[in-house]
């Protein structure tokens, strides 16, 4: 007889399901259609959904469709390690800090904290450069402000009733409804910057790296003192290559993890 067992029917389904989701992402998929693409009933089809959105593995489905939950991308994420994704990603990173000349990042959540993934220096140094630390708050960086406008509503709330959200600088963001106007206006744009928010005349810029079409993997963005880095064509000059970066290590990183 085989060793060889197939996967408990249950598992098999959410399994099923898990792949008709992610065929669609990231505008994600009604009940009725994952029913239909997995070739489930209609109440079964239901029921797993309900127990993978329970469990992380699924999100969204109030108004729109159901699409992969944080939870499965952070084991995701967790597969690959630190020095497998900078091995990757640096050449590129390297190659727009030196045309650049700022520091250019790839950033990451862990828990209730921004880390810093990678970051690139330029070769040849001119002027003053702003380095990242290990790790950073949600409220007054860049990167958070994208994370927390990627975030479900109801995690993004849950974040506001139990954040504290401690002043940095005279301009950090502390008022719960100030950050969340600001929130509404980083998805509205597309990118988040911060201003002198988390240290004194340093201005960030970030965009999301989509990962399977979740903006919630990564960020990429540069960050540099407000003076210099603004100095030419200001921030839509900034904002173009930051864009152009995300681009391509949106590509870079969805090529990595479908390889893992």
């Amino acid at each position: 007889m085989s060793n060889t067992s197939k996967p408990p029917e249950p598992l098999s389904r959410a399994a099923t399901i898990l792949e008709a989701v992610a065929s669609v992402e990231p505008n994600g998929l009604e009940v009725a259609k994952i029913a239909q693409n997995a070739g489930l009933p209609l109440a079964t089809a239901h029921r797993l959904v309900q127990s993978l959105v329970a469990v992380g593995y699924l999100e969204g489905g109030r108004r729109g469709g159901y699409r992969l939950g944080a939870r499965l991308y952070g084991l995701l994420e967790r597969g690959v390690t630190r020095d497998e994704l900078s091995s990757i990603c640096r050449p590129l990173l390297q190659r727009a800090a030196n045309e650049l000349n700022l520091v250019v990042f790839l950033s990451r959540t862990s828990g209730r904290r921004i880390v810093t993934a990678v970051q690139a220096i330029p070769e040849k140094i001119s002027g003053s450069l702003v380095l990242l630390g290990s790790d950073a708050p949600f409220h007054a960086t860049a990167s958070g402000k994208l994370f927390l406008a990627g975030m479900a509503p109801d995690k993004r709330e849950d974040f506001f009733g139990t954040c504290y959200l401690e002043q940095y600088r005279p301009s950090t963001i502390t008022d719960p409804n100030e950050l969340r106007r600001e929130i509404d206006r980083v998805r509205a744009a597309g990118y988040a910057t911060c201003r002198d928010e988390f240290d004194e005349n340093v201005y960030s810029l970030a965009c999301p790296v989509e990962l399977a079409g979740n903006p919630l993997a990564f960020v990429a963005g540069v960050i540099g003192f407000e003076p210099d880095l603004l100095a030419e064509d200001g921030e839509p000059r900034i904002l173009g290559h930051v864009r152009k970066i995300a681009a391509d290590l949106s590509a870079i990183v969805s090529a990595l993890f479908k390889s893992g």
